[in-house]
């Protein structure tokens, strides 16, 4: 995805979405690291500019989603669910996600069927509404099975410990990435219960459902 998709193109996206910490430097060092290390030959092919744009606005969706989580079971900022009811500010002109292309793409996630004639697919939009409570559901599932995806690439990528120590380095503001060892070090010197719970949860591949 970072070789088709530049960092810069899907930053937006995460402004829309928000950033945790006043001080969001942590924050946007992490995504872009993140963002360098997934692997395009692992993730949907997508041919036109348009879509490859949009497909990859739904994997820095889905990295938002995992580092709010990781916060929120981390640091206390927020609940581990939260991600789920901002998902609605991803849907909309470029740079954020058609709503013709989302639905398209849930059909191919989601196993949705379609009746009626190709020219009239857009028409689903009628059909389906992706801002009520099933529509949402549907691009939350989307969003949980693509998180699944990332999670699996940045633990091949950096391991467990690594993976862990820079999400929690992502919250300050004065850590480069990628970390050093000593910085992954001093990071596990800290012992809490939000740790524990954190780490678990890393461990256990990052869950969205």
């Amino acid at each position: 995805m970072n070789k088709i998709v530049p960092y810069e193109q899907i930053e937006p996206v995460l402004d829309e979405l928000g950033w945790v910490w006043a001080d969001d430097r942590g924050e946007r060092g992490w995504y872009r690291y993140a963002w360098s290390l997934l692997n395009p030959a692992e993730t949907e092919v997508a041919v036109e500019a348009d879509s490859m744009h949009y497909e990859a606005a739904i994997y820095a969706a889905a990295l938002w989603a995992i580092t709010n989580t990781f916060f929120a079971k981390a640091f206390d900022e927020g609940r581990a669910n939260d991600w789920r009811y901002a998902l609605p500010l991803i849907i909309g002109d470029k740079p954020m996600i058609d709503p013709s292309w989302l639905l398209r793409r849930l059909t191919n996630e989601c196993q949705l069927t379609w009746e009626g004639d190709e020219a009239d697919f857009n028409d689903m939009d009628a059909v389906i509404d992706l801002y009520d409570e099933d529509g949402q559901d549907l691009v939350q599932r989307l969003i949980a099975d693509v998180s699944a995806k990332i999670s699996t690439q940045l633990k091949n990528s950096l391991g467990e410990a690594h993976l862990f120590a820079s999400l929690w380095a992502a919250r300050r503001a004065e850590l480069e990435f990628p970390i050093s060892e000593t910085t992954i070090a001093n990071i596990f010197d800290t012992t809490s219960l939000s740790m524990t719970d954190a780490y678990g949860w890393v461990s256990d591949g990052m869950p969205m459902h």
